[in-house]
């Protein structure tokens, strides 16, 4: 009987000491993983997002990937809209998130991961995300084209503004013609507010655009601001573009570019 109790007395207390060796052991492996904090969202002037984020620990090896998700909902999951960050310097991340819809609210997360597994933070939120128009160098009359050279100011007002239509072929396009002069710009995407480059490739892409007037293409560098006033509702405003347009059969004026008008998006 007494060796009987020995033994249970023996296995009880192995007992108690492999429950207390497995938490130590849990809490232990909590270790391996980093921790990570969605430390700041800023709203940019050229209606951009940046969202920064913290390197808490780096748990057991270093981080190896840093980057954060983005959704419509709170908490959005690690996958949604997913972005890496290039650099993580002095413990802190950050990504630029393009292409936000006005009057959408955007929730953002930031997340890390090293070799044993990954972390993500709580969530951050971005809304009334606009463009600042004090970032445009001029300011067009709406609704007109400027057409000027040293001995011809031409100030025409649009009499057509086609809506924003998609295309598989050419993307998303807006057209807008005075009747004597027609301009046709090429999106990749929906515009939404920020500045568009004129590409002189042959399709746009994130951030381009495809400018023609009077159906001449033309590459060189010009800014194209957008603005979202609405939902449903672009302002597009270029401030100077060197065009060549037509003085009859054979002979072409060269002038400068300025206009602002506004598009209804389908």
């Amino acid at each position: 009987m007494r060796k009987g109790l020995i033994t249970l007395l023996v296995l009880v207390a192995l007992s108690f000491s492999a429950c207390h060796k497995t938490l130590k052991t849990e809490k232990y492996v909590q270790n391996y993983y980093p921790k990570v904090k969605t430390l700041s969202v800023e709203k940019l002037m050229d209606g951009t997002v940046k969202i920064t984020g913290l390197v808490v620990s780096a748990g057991s090896t270093p981080v190896q990937y840093a980057g954060f998700c983005m959704d419509t909902m709170p908490n959005p999951a690690m996958l949604s809209h997913q972005e890496m960050a290039d650099v993580v310097n002095a413990d802190t991340f950050s990504f630029i998130y393009t292409g936000l819809a006005f009057p959408r609210k955007y929730y953002f997360r930031a997340w890390v991961a090293n070799g044993a597994g990954y972390a993500i933070g709580s969530d951050v939120y971005a809304d009334s995300i606009r463009f600042d128009t004090s970032m445009i160098p001029c300011r067009p009359p709406l609704q007109h084209l400027l057409l000027t050279n040293s001995t011809a100011h031409i100030d025409e007002q649009y009499s057509y503004i086609q809506n924003l239509t998609s295309s598989a072929l050419t993307g998303y396009k807006v057209s807008a013609s005075t009747g004597n002069h027609t301009i046709d710009l090429d999106f990749g995407k929906v515009p939404t507010s920020g500045i568009y480059q004129n590409s002189g490739a042959s399709e746009p892409s994130d951030k381009t655009v495809l400018i023609s007037v009077d159906h001449m293409r033309f590459s060189s560098d010009c800014a194209v601001y957008v603005q979202q006033i609405d939902a449903r509702v672009i302002e597009i405003t270029i401030c100077s573009l060197s065009v060549k347009l037509s003085s009859g059969y054979s002979t072409y004026d060269t002038y400068d570019m300025a206009t602002r008008f506004r598009a209804s998006v389908r």
